[in-house]
C-alpha cells in the first residue's frame, strides 16, 4: 500500500488530538487513580495504539519535511506498554503519557505549524 502525502498533515492533526483526548482523560489523575480506573486506562490506551499506528504510517517524504519529529520513537510507543500481543503493562502507558507525550506533543505542534 502506498502512503499518500495527502492524507500526512492530518495524520499529524490526529496525533495531536488523541494526545490532547489522553490528557483530558487524565487530567487531575496519578498513578494510582490511572490504574484503577479501567474506563480512562483502556480510552488513553486506544489513543497511544492510533499515535504509534500513524506514526508508522507516516509517508516518507513526509517525515523527511519534519525531521524533528522522533518518527520511529513514536512509532514504538505501542511496544513499549503492549510488548505481547494481549499484554498491556498499564504502569509504562501511564509513565509514556505523563513523560513522553508532552514532549512529543510540543514537537508536532512546532513541526505542524513550522511547515505552514
Amino acid at each position: 500500500m502506498q502512503k499518500s502525502l495527502k492524507a500526512d498533515p492530518p495524520c499529524i492533526f490526529r496525533m495531536i488530538d488523541s494526545i490532547e483526548k489522553i490528557r483530558y482523560f487524565c487530567k487531575g489523575m496519578g498513578k494510582k487513580e490511572f490504574l484503577e480506573n479501567e474506563l480512562v486506562r483502556d480510552a488513553s490506551v486506544r489513543n497511544l495504539g492510533v499515535i504509534s499506528w500513524t506514526a508508522r504510517n507516516i509517508s516518507p517524504t513526509c517525515k523527511k519535511n519534519f525531521k524533528k519529529v522522533p518518527w520511529e520513537k513514536i512509532a514504538k510507543l505501542s511496544s513499549k506498554f503492549a510488548p505481547k500481543r494481549w499484554t498491556i503493562d498499564y504502569g509504562e502507558a501511564w509513565r509514556i503519557i505523563e513523560y513522553e507525550l508532552p514532549k512529543i506533543k510540543k514537537i508536532l505542534e512546532a513541526s505542524s505549524t513550522s511547515k505552514k
